[in-house]
């Protein structure tokens, strides 16, 4: 499949161009391959509504306007990556939630606040900034460790170290609820867990 790219800057001609191109081949073989049309996601409702009443081919179906964010998707679902469900922003904090109400009364720096709302909010944007960063429950423990060693008195209070247990005990029983490894700490990618 031919891909053409058309760079330039803004005012030069490069959407024109390009629905120029795209209703000449449509008008030439009108059932012939695909052509997707990529172009930003604020721009994808401009683009195909100029190809339905500018283009003067009355109907199309030959034609797809994509934004990356729809290719990107696409193409991860053409190559079975689609096959992990994936878990929306909401979703991942009612399962948050869920497990802060079950493992309240194990928590100790957050079990009076577990029930409060935001916190499974904060929780699933410190979890992101984990799995970016390549953090695992490891070293959380060894964290949690260095800090017992270093303040020994301050182990039952409301310390960085008894926050951060509680952090780890979440995150392992976030990952858990997930059934998948999220994490690979060698490579810091997102994989499934094999079966």
């Amino acid at each position: 499949m031919p891909v053409t790219f058309v760079i330039g800057r803004a005012g030069t001609g490069k959407t024109a161009r390009c629905f120029g191109r795209t209703v000449e081949a449509m008008r030439a073989d009108p059932l012939g391959p695909a052509i997707l049309w990529i172009v930003p996601k604020q721009a994808t409702f401009m683009a195909e509504r100029e190809l339905t009443c500018a283009g003067g081919v009355g109907a199309f179906c030959r034609t797809r306007v994509l934004s990356f964010d729809q290719l990107a998707t696409e193409v991860f679902a053409e190559c079975g990556g689609a096959a992990v469900p994936q878990v929306s922003p909401l979703g991942r904090q009612m399962i948050l939630g869920h497990l802060l109400r079950r493992l309240q009364p194990r928590l100790g720096f957050f079990k009076s606040v577990a029930r409060q709302a935001g916190l499974a909010a904060e929780l699933d944007s410190t979890f992101a900034e984990l799995e970016r960063s390549g953090k695992t429950s490891a070293d959380f423990s060894e964290l949690v460790a260095e800090l017992e060693a270093a303040n020994p008195a301050d182990v039952d209070g409301g310390s960085l170290a008894a926050k951060l247990r509680d952090v780890r005990l979440l995150y392992d029983a976030y990952q858990s609820f997930l059934g998948q490894e999220r994490l690979d700490p060698q490579v810091h990618t997102f994989h499934p867990r094999s079966a």
